[in-house]
């Protein structure tokens, strides 16, 4: 049997249902009308569905790595993160790494691992903390907005002095 044919439309559909404000039945309607069954629609959605189990890049129980989640206190609740150096790194220059509108998901974690091994302290901050964290499930951060304080930089504070307390970084390096 042939695998269905994804097309552009398909793929604009499902962009429009994770990213914005098509809801899980309209674009299977939508999705069916494109593919011209319902049959074919079932069939097609799993296949342009994102796959985080084949996303990583670097396996998070890389034997390079200390990859782990931490959580330390922040303004103005606890802030969650996560964290990967290089194994028995000694100090290294930081760098933190801002997640997308999505929240701490597993694409900014394996990002995190990859600057890592690239020579640094990597820290990911959950910039959805004070709100409850990014949410488990993928649809449910179609509508997570992220808090934004008046001076963005200041958001990030609590994020920089973590990193200045890690005793394998350098603070003169972070970025």
């Amino acid at each position: 049997m042939d695998q269905p044919k994804i097309t552009q439309a398909m793929i604009n559909a499902y962009d429009e249902y994770t990213h914005l404000t098509l809801d899980r039945r309209d674009f299977m309607q939508k999705l069916q009308v494109l593919a011209g069954s319902a049959a074919a629609a079932a069939a097609i959605a799993p296949m342009i569905a994102a796959d985080s189990a084949r996303a990583d890049v670097i396996s998070p129980d890389d034997t390079r790595l200390e990859a782990d989640d931490i959580t330390y206190s922040g303004a103005p609740a606890e802030i969650k993160a996560y964290a990967a150096v290089p194994k028995g790194a000694e100090k290294l220059p930081a760098v933190i790494v801002i997640h997308e509108n999505r929240g701490l998901n597993n694409h900014i974690r394996d990002v995190t691992r990859r600057v890592a091994l690239e020579g640094f302290l990597a820290m990911a901050p959950d910039l959805l903390s004070p709100s409850g964290g990014t949410p488990a499930l993928e649809r449910d951060r179609n509508t997570v907005a992220i808090p934004r304080p008046a001076n963005e930089l200041d958001g990030l504070s609590p994020f920089r002095g973590r990193v200045e307390e890690e005793p394998d970084d350098d603070p003169q390096k972070a970025g």
